[in-house]
């Protein structure tokens, strides 16, 4: 009756580790292949004619990313804080 039992968790064994070997191989596999892919490449040079628009909208990002950053630093890393709880800059740990 040993025999038997020894047999079916030997069986079970070779099956996950199958099925792990698998599995491993796959994502492997997609992994390397999407680091590798390339993708469409954007244009590096703009025409001279929309360079006013490209450096508006280049300082325009970098304004709004500025302002969004000393919000989230001066909120404990919250841009709306009142969807987590109440919050007071003089004791912002105990909020």
């Amino acid at each position: 009756m040993k025999k038997g039992q020894v047999t079916v968790f030997i069986i079970i064994g070779v099956l996950l580790l199958v099925v792990f070997a698998t599995i491993l191989i796959l994502t492997q596999t997609n992994i390397t292949e999407d680091l590798t892919s390339e993708g469409i490449p954007v244009i590096a040079q703009v025409p001279t004619q929309f360079e006013p628009i490209q450096t508006f909208t280049e300082n325009c990002v970098q304004q709004v990313g500025k302002r969004g950053l000393i919000l989230l630093g001066q909120q404990g890393g919250y841009i709306y804080p009142e969807l987590v709880g109440t919050f007071t800059a003089a004791d912002p740990t105990n909020a």
